[in-house]
C-alpha cells in the first residue's frame, strides 16, 4: 500500500522537518517562537499551496489553500508578525510551487506532507491553547478538519494511479522544504 510506503520511506525525513520545528515546544513557548512558527507554515504554505490544492482535489477534498492563508495572516497579525516587523520573513524568498500538467504523484506527495501535519495540529491546538495567550485560527482550522480529510486523502491516495516513487521523491522534497524553511526563519528577527 503506498500509504505505508510513505511512511516507512520518508519517517526520517519527517522526524528531522518536526525537530527543525520545534514540535510542541514551537506554539507553547514564548510569543516570539509561536510567531516564528506561524511565520514558518505562511511560508511554507504560499509555496506549496498550488500543489496541496491540487492533491486535495485529487482525493475528493475541498483545497483549503485560501482558508490556511487567511487563518495564518489573522494569527500573525494579531502576534503583532506581520510583514514590517519580520523583515527574515521567509515567504519573501520561495516562489510558489504549482504542479505540472499531468503531474499528479507531486501533488499526491507533497499533500501526504501537508494534510498529515493537519494531523498533528491537533497536539499542537492543545498545547497553544494551554499556553494560554495566542491566536489559534490556523491550528484550529487543520484540527477540526483533519478528522474527516485525513481518511478521505489516504482512502484517494489508496486508489491513486501514480508512481509509487513519483509520490515518495515528492513527499521528500517537501520535507526537505520544511527542514530548510524552519532552518532559515531566524528566531531573533521576529521579535523585534
Amino acid at each position: 500500500m503506498l500509504r505505508d510506503e510513505l511512511k516507512a520511506r520518508t519517517a526520517a525525513a519527517h522526524r528531522r522537518a518536526e525537530q527543525a520545528m520545534g514540535g510542541v515546544g514551537a506554539v507553547s513557548g514564548a510569543p516570539a517562537r509561536y510567531a516564528q512558527f506561524l511565520c514558518c507554515m505562511a511560508a511554507l504554505h504560499a509555496r506549496w499551496r498550488g500543489v496541496q490544492d491540487a492533491g486535495a482535489a485529487l482525493a475528493g477534498i475541498d483545497p483549503m489553500g485560501g482558508r490556511i492563508a487567511a487563518a495564518l495572516e489573522d494569527d500573525l497579525r494579531r502576534l503583532g508578525a506581520d510583514d514590517a516587523r519580520a523583515p527574515a520573513d521567509p515567504r519573501r524568498r520561495a516562489p510558489e510551487q504549482r504542479p505540472a500538467e499531468g503531474a499528479d504523484a507531486e501533488a499526491w506527495g507533497v499533500s501526504y506532507v501537508f494534510e498529515g501535519s493537519a494531523m498533528g495540529a491537533m497536539v499542537l491546538l492543545k498545547a497553544a491553547r494551554r499556553a494560554g495567550d495566542r491566536p489559534t485560527a490556523y491550528l484550529s482550522l487543520l484540527a477540526e478538519s483533519a478528522r474527516t480529510r485525513w481518511p478521505l486523502f489516504v482512502a484517494g491516495l489508496s486508489a491513486a494511479q501514480a508512481p509509487e516513487q513519483a509520490v515518495i521523491d515528492a513527499a521528500l522534497r517537501a520535507f526537505e522544504s520544511v527542514e530548510t524553511t524552519a532552518r532559515q526563519t531566524e528566531p531573533n528577527a521576529l521579535a523585534s
